[in-house]
């Protein structure tokens, strides 16, 4: 009787053993699975915090631009409503309504966590975040939304029976962008040893009819409001990324990777 306890003790401590080493190994397996995972996190946020401070960058200079082209649309709102004279410096009004910006972001970071999964994000609200500006605003302002049409590609059609481009090197004009850096119009463009000018402006081949136009009056409404339109996108997709940014530091800086 008591050789049977003993093999019975014995088999019950030759199970409880392999039970822990096999819970051993699983708690190994999951500490090791999560810390892979907490490494993949960190590796795509890194990766997304330098794609969204490309993408500002690139934003606020195409904001820059459109706000420029909303000062235009005023000008030239002004011309046709009060018959203003012509002057030199309307070249560059009517460039600058006929110009769009669009953005081309870079996905690298989203595109990796969409492999492994959003949920890879712990922190809900910066999942989220993130999600929506790929998602949602992103796709808004990028080439080939279907909400509204390229304002360039709009108007071109008009300008091309009643403007002419400016070729003028006297009509200079000054682009500030983001972080003070100017362009000087004209500029001179240089590709290897061919070096050529580059001018920007339309002077409209008979002013007194443009301003009258019918036509023309409703291109430029249209275009004033897809150009409201994207204003806004853009002013609201800034907020978010330098909201993300933020988030992105402190999650970075605070969570335990």
């Amino acid at each position: 009787m008591t050789k049977y306890k003993d093999q019975i003790f014995k088999y019950l401590v030759e199970i409880l053993v392999v039970t822990i080493g096999i819970l051993i190994a699983f708690a190994l397996d999951n500490w090791n699975q999560n810390r892979n995972k907490k490494q993949q996190e960190y590796e795509i946020l890194n990766q997304i915090n330098e794609d969204l401070k490309v993408v500002l960058q690139d934003l606020k200079n195409d904001f820059i631009i459109h706000k420029i082209a909303l000062k235009s649309h005023a000008r030239i709102d002004s011309m046709t409503k009060y018959n203003i004279p012509y002057s030199e410096e309307m070249t560059f009004d009517f460039y600058w309504v006929k110009e769009d910006e669009f953005i081309f972001p870079n996905k690298t970071g989203f595109e990796m966590l969409e492999s492994f999964g959003t949920n890879l994000i712990s922190n809900l609200e910066l999942r989220n975040s993130i999600s929506y500006v790929y998602n949602h605003d992103f796709p808004r302002i990028t080439k080939g939304n279907n909400l509204y049409p390229d304002i360039h590609e709009f108007l071109t059609p008009y300008y091309q029976r009643h403007f002419k481009t400016n070729t003028n090197p006297a009509l200079a004009y000054k682009l500030i962008l983001e972080d003070n850096y100017t362009i000087n119009y004209p500029r001179e463009i240089k590709t290897g040893e061919i070096s050529d000018m580059e001018f920007i402006g339309f002077s409209p081949i008979n002013y007194n009819n443009i301003i009258n136009n019918d036509e023309f009056k409703f291109l430029i409404s249209e275009a004033k409001k897809y150009r409201l339109y994207k204003y806004k996108m853009y002013k609201n997709t800034i907020q978010h990324v330098e909201e993300i940014l933020v988030m992105l530091d402190n999650y970075l800086k605070s969570s335990d990777f």
